[in-house]
Parts: C-alpha cells; structure tokens; sequence
C-alpha cells in the first residue's frame, strides 16, 4: 500500500511542480499539518506533500524489511527511530 502512496504523491508533485494545480500554487499548509510534519513555519501544501510522501516512503521500507525477516530474527530498528540504514 505504502508503495502506490508514494507513486501516488510523485504523481501530484508532479502535477503541482509543473503548475498543474494552480490554486495550490504557493498555498499554505494548514497549522495542525505544519506542526505535525515538524516543517517550517511558512511551509506550502508543496512541503507538506513531500514530507507525506517521505514518510510512506519510510514506512514501505520497514514493512519490506520485516516482511523478509524470520520470526526468530531480532528488529533491526532502533526505538522510536525515524530513520532508515
């Protein structure tokens, strides 16, 4: 799932660098999605869908990743880790 996501949201990106999208052009991302994204203050709907499509990104790397381990094989994630090796 978190695949076609993330081809999903290149798709818009896209669409919206090529100005396909002119009303969200320069648009401000809402506050409840600034803050949740951690972005910068005059972060635009462009930021916000590029945050959302690197955190898909990110969850269909861990999903690949235990969907190829062992039952017996330890998380390769630290706690509470954003990051991917």
């Amino acid at each position: 799932m978190q695949e076609e996501a993330v081809r999903t949201y290149t798709h818009l990106l896209s669409d919206m660098e090529d100005g396909k999208l002119p009303e969200w052009e320069g648009k401000r991302a809402p506050e409840l999605a600034i803050n949740y994204w951690r972005l910068h203050p005059e972060a635009t709907m462009l930021d916000l869908v590029r945050s959302v499509r690197a955190d898909e990104a990110h969850h269909s790397y861990v999903n690949h990743t235990f969907a190829g381990m062992k039952a017996e094989e330890t998380n390769p994630f630290s706690p509470h880790s954003h990051k991917v090796p």
